[in-house]
């Protein structure tokens, strides 16, 4: 029986993506690092409109953005067409704050609306649950 204050269980359509986030993490040099969520407007209105093809290209701009401000070894994943993380090891909240500060998204003549959360990391993690429940408290 679950009790009030218990979170569920990290569900397991993430498993991939946190296998890999925790890979990601034991290769970081060291134990600062930033995980920052872009949470976009929902889309599905224009996919419907614009087709397989345009949608896709939509999604790739959005990555292409989040791309431009990123180091080479940082690293972002698309868990779906809302919700894009990207992880920066080895690096301070204040610098990557300043990487995406005033970033807009705008693709053809639509500027795509957005979210963005931040989240910095001090200490070594060898779960998921303290992202987890620093992701769930970000936005409940």
């Amino acid at each position: 029986m679950e009790t009030a204050n218990q979170r569920p269980p990290i569900p397991d359509v993430f498993e991939e993506f946190t296998n890999q986030f925790l890979r990601d993490v034991k290769n970081s040099l060291s134990t600062e690092m930033v995980l920052t969520h872009f949470y976009f407007q929902d889309l599905s209105q224009y996919f419907k409109l614009l087709g397989e093809q345009k949608s896709g290209e939509i999604l790739e701009e959005l990555k292409s953005v989040i791309q431009a401000h990123l180091r080479p070894y940082d690293k972002l994943y698309v868990l779906n067409s809302r919700s894009f993380l990207t992880f920066c090891p080895d690096c301070r909240l204040d610098i990557v704050k300043s990487r995406f500060d005033e970033v807009i998204f705008q693709v053809n003549h639509l500027i795509i609306d957005y979210e963005i959360k931040f989240l910095e990391f001090t200490e070594p993690l060898d779960s998921f649950q303290p992202v987890y429940e620093k992701l769930l408290k970000a936005h409940f």
